[in-house]
């Protein structure tokens, strides 16, 4: 079959491989419905999306309840939210409140003070808060935790 599509014409060798593969695993090519060589499945997938919020409602939550838990003594921490105030200006949607903010405070010093004051109110309720209650400074009645923030792949524990 031929084809002027730049991206089929530059994988055609590949896939007449996968055919003749096919062919000496006994499978003809006349017998085939479609035919593909990628992965249509994977743990990243199939579970990534989920984990990931999960993930992100312990670090709204995870760090805090950790530090006042007396059920559990291992926690993970996959989206790591501390320091919300610096987190807050790196996502996708703060350009919106970015630009609300310009307008209202136009003066950057005032921005960057009103983020110090915000983070601390912030730090009340979010893991910053809470960070040093989780494995040494043990709040009464709590037990000590063994916890793991999850950045991508790297993994960086900290001492219990």
């Amino acid at each position: 079959m031929r084809t002027f599509t730049v991206p089929i014409k530059t994988r055609r060798g590949h896939i007449e491989q996968v055919f003749d593969d096919l062919a000496q695993a006994g499978i003809a090519r006349g017998e085939l419905y479609a035919a593909w060589d990628f992965t249509v499945a994977s743990a990243e997938g199939i579970a990534g999306r989920m984990l990931h919020i999960r993930n992100d409602a312990f670090a709204a939550l995870g760090g805090a309840v950790t530090a006042v838990s007396t059920e559990w003594t291992r926690a993970v921490l996959g989206v790591p939210g501390m320091d919300y105030s610096t987190l807050l200006q790196r996502s996708s949607d703060f350009p919106v409140c970015e630009s609300i903010l310009e307008a209202a405070y136009p003066d950057e010093l005032d921005r960057i003070v009103g983020f110090s004051l915000l983070q601390m109110l912030w730090d009340r309720s979010e893991a910053n808060g809470y960070a040093h209650h989780m494995t040494d400074d043990l709040y009464p009645g709590s037990r000590r935790t063994r916890c793991s923030c999850e950045w991508r792949s790297a993994t960086t524990r900290s001492r219990a």
